[in-house]
């Protein structure tokens, strides 16, 4: 029974502070059980239904290197070479990380605020194309160390390789392909 998953689930909110859950058990691709906990957003109360996505947050870099990889693959964007090659107007330096280096967090870019700004597709290429060298901290291949950045800029190369903004990019590379349909 699920009965004491659900007991855990809300003792573990309740522990951690976590505002909502929802949980969706799926055996030989059914739903099995769905149940939804808590709200939401903490500010407006709307409760947590089986059906509201969530934000993965860093979890959405396994899916970025993914659809990196997948286009590696189809030959229209390379692993090992300069990301300039791909990605139109970025400073020098920048342009000569490799995706590689990106995927890996060894690119030497500096971690920054979290994302601010215009959220549509073109904000991508622009953000990118709006860093300085300076935005490097190491020369690349030098150090690990864990950037956001280096995503964020490996998403424009996927863009910019599939020919296509982000999104369409993510879902027919990935989403779509796992059968993720309800995903964004």
């Amino acid at each position: 029974s699920f009965e004491s998953a659900e007991r855990e689930i809300e003792r573990s909110m309740k522990a951690g502070g976590v505002p909502g859950v929802a949980l969706v058990v799926v055996r030989d691709g059914r739903v099995v059980h769905a149940k939804a906990f808590g709200v939401a957003s903490s500010e407006t109360n709307v409760p947590v239904t089986t059906r509201t996505l969530f934000r993965l947050g860093s979890t959405t870099k396994l899916f970025v290197a993914l659809a990196a990889l997948r286009l590696v693959d189809q030959g229209t964007l390379r692993r090992d070479g300069p990301i300039g090659d791909v990605v139109p107007g970025l400073a020098p330096a920048l342009a000569a990380v490799t995706l590689e280096q990106l995927l890996t967090h060894t690119a030497g870019l500096a971690e920054d605020a979290p994302q601010t700004g215009p959220l549509d597709e073109s904000a991508l290429l622009s953000r990118v194309t709006g860093w300085r060298d300076e935005a490097l901290f190491a020369s690349p291949g030098e150090v690990f160390s864990y950037a956001n950045p280096g995503y964020v800029l490996a998403g424009a190369a996927i863009a910019q390789a599939a020919r296509q903004p982000f999104s369409a990019a993510m879902r027919s590379l990935v989403l779509e392909p796992a059968g993720m349909t309800e995903s964004t």
